[in-house]
């Protein structure tokens, strides 16, 4: 944007009416930029909604969504006081205040304790028996072609047949269950929703 600073000269004498030159400065006003990521422990948050508002505003000025690598990007600012939020769903879990100056850019690492994920993401949870109904241990449980940058993906049973694979991101998965000797077995369609786990059992038959 622009701004005009106009120059007027003194010396009126009360009554007295004068044309007067007037001299205008046009000076360009470069916009402030802010841009930075969110991370959770050692992964990059993708899916977190965040807002920028102007100091002492209730409604957002500006608002994204974090991409796969947890980057979100805020141009064309003017200089001033603001807010940051970092939420995902109702939860607001981050909050900062801070000055941009014009011209400036501004970039933020946003770290988030590890413990949000509970609120945020969801765990896949089950038990893997056999045919008739022992425990197997040793099972491999994987995502069958799971989002990008996830770092639990997989998981083994233990003595009891159990597994666990938490920090899931909400949405649809495929999991599938193999073990060496047994018929591999998939599940579709697994609904994992935030701060919720879902079980998803399996029972595997020999191979013949």
């Amino acid at each position: 944007g622009y701004r005009q600073e106009q120059e007027l000269p003194v010396g009126l004498v009360k009554g007295e009416v004068k044309f007067l030159p007037v001299r205008v400065h046009t000076v360009r006003i470069v916009p402030a930029r802010l841009n930075g990521v969110v991370t959770v422990g050692k992964d990059r948050l993708s899916g977190a909604v965040v807002r920028l508002y102007a100091k002492g505003s209730k409604e957002p000025l500006k608002e994204a969504t974090t991409d796969s690598s947890g980057r979100f990007d805020f141009q064309s600012l003017e200089g001033g006081e603001y807010e940051l939020t970092v939420s995902a769903g109702k939860k607001r879990l981050y909050r900062e205040e801070l000055t941009l100056q014009d011209g400036r850019r501004l970039s933020r690492t946003i770290r988030l304790e590890e413990k949000v994920y509970e609120a945020i993401r969801g765990t896949i949870i089950g038990t893997v028996r056999d045919s008739q109904g022992k425990p197997l241990k040793g099972v491999s449980i994987s995502l069958v072609s799971p989002p990008r940058g996830l770092r639990h993906t997989r998981a083994r049973t233990d003595e009891k047949g159990g597994y666990r694979i938490p920090y899931l991101p909400p949405g649809k998965y495929v999991v599938r269950a193999s073990l060496a000797g047994y018929e591999q077995a998939e599940r579709e369609g697994v609904q994992v929703s935030a701060g919720r786990s879902r079980r998803v059992d399996f029972r595997l038959k020999k191979k013949e």
